[in-house]
């Protein structure tokens, strides 16, 4: 990798870098925010990071002129991709559980947030209903938390 970009990624707090003595070979270390990168971590964010970057999703922001202007989109999404952004996942199943996927490693994460750190938050809570497009994912974490809930997903 170039020493410039391990350069940023160290001074972003993404790696630790260490220096042998000796013979001055140069290792890094991984830390918490690059952890959340690694794909089989549990709360990994790496298909929300995957999703924010594909030109599908970042192509919308370079139409917003075209967009602006032109009475003929509903949407950026729509003036760079032709359809609405939830047309072309139905269209586009592949795109959809990329998307779905994205969405659930971004749940796990908050999930894990509110249920460890936060559990006062959910403790009065007596009935969960969710009503989100998921697989659930953050209803079941809640659920896993506090046991004693009640939930209906829709």
């Amino acid at each position: 990798m170039s020493p410039r970009l391990m350069r940023v990624l160290v001074n972003s707090n993404f790696f630790i870098e260490e220096k042998n003595s000796s013979n001055q070979e140069v290792h890094y270390w991984l830390t918490p925010a690059s952890r959340l990168l690694l794909k089989g971590a549990p709360l990994t964010v790496a298909p929300l990071v995957q999703v924010i970057l594909d030109p599908t999703f970042t192509n919308p922001w370079h139409h917003m002129s075209e967009w602006f202007t032109h009475e003929h989109h509903a949407t950026q999404f729509e003036a760079a991709n032709g359809c609405m952004f939830w047309e072309k996942l139905a269209n586009e199943p592949s795109m959809g559980r990329f998307f779905d996927e994205a969405m659930s490693c971004d749940a796990r994460l908050v999930a894990h947030v509110l249920t460890k750190d936060y559990k006062h938050v959910i403790g009065g809570i007596r009935t969960l209903v969710d009503v989100g497009g998921g697989d659930g994912t953050m209803a079941k974490a809640i659920l896993e938390a506090a046991a004693h809930h009640k939930m209906h997903s829709y």
